[in-house]
């Protein structure tokens, strides 16, 4: 059995060495032209060209984080402006290595994938008589990442209702597939035009995101 040998000047050395069994054919690896980045490894195509590619997490350590309140009326949003949710602020349960900023509302992510997103908003309106709510997925701030049409449909839905009750809940609920760069983050808005403010009501709401790969 033949083997490579790297002596280090200390005197110890690092060996490659061919496999325990005998080879069914000649084996050729052609190394990347370059480095990888930080935490990548090697693949192979199949046929010895090897190139540097993100690491998958095992599926027990893969991200997964449900945020919600233990405040019934968890944050009101005013007519006509257009503002983040920060009143998800209960981390449930994180298998992964994202982390969470409830005071900016911000969800950041520490894998480059895609990531399944998962939310159910609640909130309280008061005689509003059946005006539009905006609810927004944003990557770093910005609510025009995908490649969906001019009109944003894909990361925005708009919800409308004829009720005109003394006091009733409306309920949104989206679930999109979103793909990320390590460091940057998600967060939510919410916008209406009614007459009246919007209350969230958090203990029916939550906001759940898994890294997929």
């Amino acid at each position: 059995m033949s083997n490579i040998k790297l002596v280090h000047s200390g005197g110890n050395s690092v060996s490659l060495t061919t496999p325990t069994n005998n080879p069914s054919s000649n084996i050729t690896f052609k190394l990347p032209q370059a480095d990888g980045s930080a935490g990548q490894v090697l693949k192979t195509d199949g046929n010895g060209n090897l190139s540097w590619i993100d690491a998958v997490p095992a599926v027990g350590s893969r991200d997964c984080l449900i945020l919600g309140s233990n405040t019934a009326s968890a944050q009101t949003f005013s007519n006509l402006s257009e503002t983040v949710v920060t009143a998800l602020d209960t981390v449930r349960f994180n298998q992964g290595t994202m982390s969470y900023n409830s005071g900016q509302g911000r969800l950041t992510v520490n894998n480059t994938g895609l990531y399944h997103v998962h939310v159910k908003l609640v909130w309280g309106g008061n005689n509003d008589g059946g005006n539009d709510d905006y609810v927004a997925l944003r990557i770093n701030g910005d609510k025009n990442w995908s490649n969906m049409d001019a009109n944003g449909n894909g990361w925005f839905n708009t919800l409308g209702s004829s009720v005109s009750s003394t006091w009733y809940y409306r309920h949104y609920q989206v679930q999109m597939m979103m793909p990320m760069t390590s460091g940057q983050y998600i967060d939510i808005t919410l916008r209406h035009n009614a007459g009246s403010n919007r209350t969230l009501q958090g203990q029916m709401c939550y906001w759940q995101t898994t890294y997929i790969g």
